[in-house]
Formats: C-alpha cells, structure tokens, sequence
C-alpha cells in the first residue's frame, strides 16, 4: 500500500480511519 512511501517521507504516528476517509499523521523532516 501506501505505507511505503510513508515510510520514505518519514515515521508513521498514528493512523486513523474515518468515515469521510483516513487521517494520517506522520512527524517527517523533508527537505524541499
């Protein structure tokens, strides 16, 4: 899935699925 790309960007905090879609809150340092 996704996750793996989440995982390129930085740690995954918390995930949480709502009705309307899912929230993902990640801490990630990216340099841009």
């Amino acid at each position: 899935m996704f996750t793996g790309i989440i995982e390129e960007l930085g740690r995954i905090v918390s995930l949480e699925k709502d009705a309307g879609g899912a929230r993902i809150k990640i801490s990630a340092k990216v340099v841009t």
